[in-house]
């Protein structure tokens, strides 16, 4: 099967260090974030990919080439050029990348989510060649639905009625979508590249209207949103709480994430019951440290600095106390 990786965005909630690093690059335990969303599609042995690029596309081209290669899958790219197309239109440019493929996946490349059963993507494929849906969306349950995020509605068979923050008639929940999206070669009918075009709001809102179908696929587990720096220090804090006393499914599969994409860090609790997850190669003291604290390869705390709730990138000296924040630059 052949995946496409959404990474054109501009991460503009996550502004400014989202300006010089595009959000699938963002270091999170040390990890780059489209890691994490990668690891959840190798169960399915994806045959090749496909990564649009817009907002530093060099950066994202070297992620995917370089420090991502260990996947073993070749990847091509689909540069925007001019203007970002969103989910649909970046879809409908790689048209011929799927010409000879009766379904696709679409998937973000900055979703943080750990399955109580790591071979989701697998059983939500074999319910959409089943169903005969045009999409078979991965959802997943969030007390933020139809408040802080829009959701996917949903009736009794989990047929998909719409999107929004508010119910939809004879829908019964909400579900969160966590961004994979097992799609129909069909979706390309209602699909336009040449404008913002969104594949929920607008191509599969249109589909609907045609007579189409679209289900969800609910699966167990814990997704945390990264999408600004307070989601992101939140999402760090509670990662390393279920590093440290996760014992379920959900906590052994980001334990064996990190062993294949962090081999060299390893978490630290000190006596204050400070969490600090640490590159081998990080200088730092258990007594600098408040709350938690994530550092980088190479990374150091300068004596009588202190860090508190923060993340420290590759080779970065921190030489005043650090509060609440994302470093990936020199201070």
């Amino acid at each position: 099967m052949k995946i496409m990786v959404l990474a054109a965005g501009l991460g503009t909630r996550f502004q400014p260090h989202t300006n010089q690093t595009p959000k699938a690059a963002l270091p999170f335990l040390n990890v780059p974030l489209a890691a994490f969303a990668l690891q959840n599609i190798l169960p399915i042995e994806p045959k090749e990919l496909i990564v649009n690029t817009f907002h530093l596309p060099t950066v994202v081209e070297n992620l995917f080439r370089v420090t991502l290669k260990s996947i073993g899958i070749p990847t091509s790219f689909s540069p925007e050029n001019n203007f970002i197309r969103g989910s649909g239109g970046g879809l409908k440019l790689a048209e011929s990348f799927f010409e000879n493929e009766d379904h696709l996946i679409l998937m973000n490349s900055d979703e943080v989510f750990f399955p109580k059963n790591p071979e989701f993507i697998q059983e939500a494929f074999a319910q959409h060649l089943s169903s005969g849906a045009l999409s078979t969306l991965v959802t997943t349950s969030h007390p933020g639905v139809g408040t802080k995020f829009g959701g996917v509605w949903v009736n009794s068979a989990n047929k998909v009625l719409g999107f929004g923050k508010q119910p939809l008639p004879g829908s019964i929940q909400a579900q969160h979508f966590i961004g994979y999206q097992i799609l129909s070669r069909r979706i390309f009918k209602y699909l336009k590249d040449d404008c913002d075009f969104n594949i929920l709001y607008d191509g599969l809102t249109s589909a609907f209207q045609a007579g189409e179908e679209a289900s969800s696929f609910p699966v167990d587990g814990v997704w945390f949103e990264t999408g600004s720096l307070g989601d992101y220090l939140d999402a760090t804090q509670k990662t390393l709480q279920l590093l440290s006393q996760g014992t379920g499914p959900s906590a052994k599969f980001l334990k064996q994430l990190l062993v294949r994409w962090a081999p060299n860090s390893a978490l630290h609790i000190g006596e204050s019951k400070a969490v600090i997850w640490a590159d081998s190669s990080a200088s730092f003291t258990m007594d600098q440290v408040s709350g938690f604290a994530v550092l980088g390869p190479g990374s150091a705390i300068k004596p009588q600095v202190s860090v508190t709730e923060s993340v420290v990138g590759p080779h970065l000296k921190i030489s005043a106390d650090l509060i609440r924040e994302l470093r990936l630059n020199s201070n």
